[in-house]
């Protein structure tokens, strides 16, 4: 049974041959890593749990159009890709075995590498932006709605399938509903409930996106889907991923304004004002400890400020290559880490973290400069916003979680989408049609310049 985890190999490897490769990300690999839970894979010889959308990836990897992505649509965001995976191997490396770091290696090449790298093309290339964004927005759709019956009753559909299957193991203990506020805190086919509001945190934007560029179908439907993503984060009843998600709508929404600039310099004012009673609040919660504290959620604060002061130490004794995934210390009963940041310093040392970072804020400070540019066209402009709300939110987010699949490859194919529209910038793809249409009209050199340049790169329909 644990084998039909290798199927979707075989049948991504038909579409492409059949449909074509933007056809099979789109309509094959999207649906299936959103809706078939990870911890529902097949424990290989030699060979980390294959999960069933690792699988359905492995033939995009050895594709031309994953190769192109690699050396001809170089960006430097990608430099920070490989640097994650090159220090997190040389970790493994030196604190587990060579075995350890090969898995690692096959894991990001499949989980991370590998999608960055074909959001890349099918946002450049072929033109998918629109495509991309409606697959993700559709089907986060249908686990919110499908979520229904989980919120008010507490049974999750998907964990239905854990019965019969003969591997299960989540990493943590097994998989529950919790209940809070008189309600059940959605997961949908994620393994918990953080899990799948980060997922909406990073999709809300997205549906944003298409509803006011009028991309989603009709404007009742686009709004309408933009509600299900609002309320499906809104169902998970995750605190830090719903404050992440109204940090990404919001930044969203500000980049639409015609003040944007305006509203960035009040916001960050009034961040500066706020910060004088927050830091009043904080150090309310220093002095407080996990047995005085008055409220869950006053504890659940109280637990992420020891973490970081129990662990920090930790991290400064081995800074560089960490402890190796396997090898955690462990402090109190703080066996859980609900900070991504201090467990990837834990397991791999800082320079992960730094690629992290450099990723992250690197296509979120690319992206914001692209979406200050009036002179390139409205939808992908937008876009830009779209995109860097949603990975600020999720960079926001994981301080307060951890991360875990399939939100974090979720995140790395924003950032290949992302460095997609910065080299279409780049390579003027992105100017409005008038403007666009007098450049194709230019006579003389200046006419001939611009059609061998068209014919060198390939140019970008904006959907």
């Amino acid at each position: 049974m644990d084998k039909l985890a290798l199927l979707p190999m075989f049948i991504s490897a038909a579409l492409i041959l059949s449909r074509g490769y933007h056809w099979a990300f789109l309509y094959f690999y999207i649906p299936l890593m959103v809706f078939v839970p990870t911890y529902l894979h097949w424990d290989g010889p030699g060979v980390p749990p294959i999960t069933f959308y690792l699988a359905a990836f492995i033939p995009f990897l050895f594709q031309r159009e994953t190769l192109r992505s690699v050396l001809e649509d170089f960006h430097w965001l990608d430099i920070f890709v490989y640097m994650w995976t090159f220090f997190v191997a040389l970790s493994e490396l030196v604190n587990e075995s060579l075995a350890s770091a090969r898995q690692m290696v096959f894991l990001d090449l499949f989980y991370q590498i590998g999608p960055y790298l074909a959001a890349k093309h099918l946002a450049l290339r072929n033109k998918e932006s629109a495509g991309l964004a409606q697959r993700y927005v559709g089907v986060m759709v249908l686990v919110a709605i499908l979520s229904l019956y989980e919120f008010r009753m507490g049974q999750n559909f998907f964990m239905r399938v854990r019965d019969f299957w003969p591997v299960y193991d989540t990493g943590m203990g097994g998989v529950f509903v919790y209940p809070r506020w008189g309600f059940f805190r959605i997961q949908g086919p994620f393994v918990h409930s953080i899990i799948c509001a980060l997922a909406y945190t990073l999709v809300w934007p997205l549906s944003l996106w298409l509803a006011q560029t009028k991309q989603g179908g009709s404007t009742a439907k686009a709004w309408f889907y933009a509600f299900w993503c609002w309320w499906g984060l809104m169902m998970t009843m995750s605190r830090g991923p719903m404050i992440g998600g109204y940090l990404a709508a919001g930044l969203y929404a500000m980049g639409q304004s015609k003040f944007r600039l305006q509203l960035f310099i009040t916001a960050v004012f009034f961040a500066a004002l706020l910060s004088i009673p927050i830091s009043f609040k904080v150090a309310e919660y220093m002095s407080l400890t996990r047995e005085t504290a008055t409220s869950e959620s006053q504890e659940t604060v109280i637990y992420r400020k020891d973490l970081i002061f129990n662990y920090i130490g930790y991290i400064q004794e081995r800074p560089y290559l960490g402890y190796g995934f396997l090898n955690l210390p462990q402090v109190g009963d703080q066996k859980s880490i609900d900070n991504a940041y201090i467990l990837w310093g834990l397991s791999w040392g800082v320079f992960p973290v730094i690629a992290i970072l450099f990723l992250g804020g690197g296509a979120i400070i690319s992206l914001a400069k692209l979406g200050f540019n009036s002179r390139i066209d409205e939808k992908p402009r937008k876009l830009a916003w779209a995109i860097a709300g949603g990975m600020a939110g999720s960079m926001f987010t994981i301080a307060t979680v951890y991360f875990a699949y399939p939100t974090n490859t979720m995140f790395y194919i924003w950032a290949g989408w992302g460095a997609g529209l910065l080299i279409a910038n780049k390579r003027k793809q992105l100017l409005p049609e008038e403007e666009d249409e007098s450049r194709e009209a230019g006579g003389g050199e200046k006419g001939q310049a611009t059609d061998a340049q068209t014919e060198r790169e390939p140019e970008m329909v904006i959907l």
